[in-house]
């Protein structure tokens, strides 16, 4: 075999450069993070067994700007209420369901779903936690 076949075999079976970028999004670092706090909270329960809770976040107390997280006894969000009554249910590995438009009651009932004689009780946000993992 003649030597520039040869260099040309072994060029060919080294491995090829790779060239590794990493970007950001545009205007990252203008980018300011909101904590919304918990203005209000509830447990939900059905027959006596708690089976979920929902919070109120909003941007300020009196606000019109808020929705509703509905989560299970895992602390696990479910799905939403906002302040137009929308419920959504989230899905895993799926698009969000809307299940339709009412009262909150009947919202967090259809994200947890419940009947609508599901008893809501209100409780203040840092006792949750407790309540709801002493029920299960």
């Amino acid at each position: 075999m003649n030597r520039p076949l040869l260099l040309a075999a072994i060029l060919a079976a080294a491995p090829a450069c790779t060239t590794t970028t990493a970007t950001a999004p545009p205007g990252l670092q203008n980018a300011v993070v909101h904590s919304v706090p918990v203005e209000r909270a509830w447990i939900v329960s059905e027959g006596g067994t708690v089976v979920g809770s929902f919070l109120r976040y909003g941007e300020s107390v009196g606000s019109q700007r808020f929705l509703y997280v509905v989560r299970n006894v895992h602390h696990q969000d479910l799905g939403m209420v906002d302040q137009l009554g929308r419920a959504i249910r989230y899905r895993p590995h799926a698009e969000p369901e809307w299940l339709g438009t009412g009262t909150l009651q009947q919202g967090v009932c259809r994200v947890l779903g419940l009947g609508q004689d599901a008893e809501l009780r209100e409780v203040h946000p840092a006792e949750l936690d407790s309540l709801v993992q002493g029920a299960h």
